[in-house]
């Protein structure tokens, strides 16, 4: 292959809904605060008053809302229940994520963007152990400001962007039209019953799918004058 010239693979992942189960983290919580007397109904509904432009503010936040419906609890004894579940969150993680994140990162550069509230974020990823496998990673509270990831969606690498929402894959695509996006749209999820957008370029149902798409597109670019 001496006028061909090697050209780096880069996979960017998005979290919640592509590696880990946000549901089973979300119906631990309420399990969890149920056994204080909290009822779903109340979570639900301190859960939608705690977004803002709808951005999740994060538990703290949503704490202080359930201790004005339920004076009875303390913020320790609720902030103490959702540090509880974080520590869960190696459950959480869907069951092929480490099986294809430790193959795939043995031969690619992996690298992480999740959209939400900055410290939560941080902390799900870390306690889901995840967070070794990647290069870089990057959290943002503004799905719109794509500009930002011009480092991580750099054009010197092929780059293809794994994402379960079709408005992010929309966002990125117009901003980065080279990179390759593939939305995984699993059976539970907050985009499950959006159809995909024209952005979309592979769809799959799970990361076991991944590695024969990547596969399609070849890694060496030609020198040779045509």
């Amino acid at each position: 292959m001496k006028n061909e010239k090697f050209i780096p693979i880069k996979l960017v992942f998005d979290f919640d809904y592509t590696l880990f189960s946000t549901n089973l983290f979300k119906d631990n919580l309420i399990y969890n605060l149920s056994q204080l007397g909290i009822s779903p109904d109340i979570f639900w509904t301190t859960y939608r008053q705690s977004k803002k432009n709808s951005k999740y503010l994060g538990f703290n936040y949503q704490a202080k809302l359930i201790k004005k419906v339920a004076p009875q609890l303390s913020l320790k004894d609720l902030t103490s229940i959702f540090k509880g579940v974080l520590n869960q969150s190696p459950s959480f993680v869907y069951p092929e994520t480490l099986k294809v994140l430790s193959r795939l990162s043995t031969k690619y550069h992996l690298n992480l963007i999740s959209f939400g509230e900055t410290k939560l974020q941080k902390e799900k990823i870390k306690k889901s152990k995840l967070d070794t496998f990647f290069q870089e990673i990057i959290i943002s509270s503004h799905l719109e400001k794509t500009k930002s990831f011009k480092k991580i969606f750099e054009v010197k690498k092929k780059t293809f962007y794994i994402e379960d929402n079709p408005l992010a894959i929309r966002e990125i695509k117009k901003t980065f039209p080279s990179v390759i996006t593939i939305r995984i749209k699993r059976q539970h999820g907050t985009y499950t019953h959006k159809n995909n957008n024209q952005f979309v370029d592979y769809s799959i149902n799970n990361l076991l799918e991944l590695e024969s798409i990547i596969q399609k597109h070849p890694i060496y670019l030609s020198h040779k004058k045509i």
